[in-house]
């Protein structure tokens, strides 16, 4: 067998892997026992087991195997399922911001509130309600927002391209002082 036949085979096997895992995932949300276990748990909890999820199919569909020349890593998965949180973050807008531009009081299960804008917005909302004597140059809605939508992503992104980057350009890059 030829070497790009192989690399052909290849990516039918990790379309494959990627689609039994997802149909796996399906079967979990469908029959219940995943939705009733997330909404048991915390915003940020249920968030972390669903990206947990999200990234053991993404390890076992692509996992050592060579994507555009490189060797698929652990760093790699992680900065991928850092890219789609950041982009889930403007696709989903399932947090509490939604009902509060409005003018309205939020009352939603856990389950709404465990999307990556929901879990941001969520826990920057409660420490600006907390510290709201220092921060009352405006609302804690307000801040929540720009923390959610501005300031987390700019951060997520610059992780994602960190882990990306090979680790000898990282070390050239903080020996040159960033």
């Amino acid at each position: 067998m030829s070497r790009r036949s192989r690399r052909k085979d290849n990516g039918w096997w990790v379309t494959l892997k990627i689609m039994l895992g997802f149909a796996f995932l399906g079967f979990l949300i469908a029959s219940r026992v995943l939705v009733f276990f997330l909404n048991s748990l915390p915003p940020l909890h249920g968030l972390i087991v669903m990206y947990l999820i999200f990234m053991a199919i993404i390890a076992f569909a692509v996992g050592g195997e060579t994507l555009f020349g490189r060797k698929i890593r652990f760093k790699e998965v992680l900065a991928l399922s850092i890219i789609a949180f950041t982009l889930n973050i403007y696709a989903d807008f399932s947090s509490q911001w939604v009902w509060l531009a409005e003018g309205k009081q939020p009352e939603v299960p856990n389950i709404v509130l465990q999307s990556p804008d929901g879990v941001i917005f969520y826990y920057s909302y409660d420490f600006y309600s907390k510290y709201r004597n220092i921060f009352s140059f405006t609302s804690p809605e307000t801040l929540a927002a720009y923390t959610t939508y501005v300031i987390a992503p700019v951060v997520l992104i610059f992780i994602a391209s960190i882990l990306l980057k090979s680790e000898r350009k990282i070390k050239e890059a903080f020996a040159r002082g960033v």
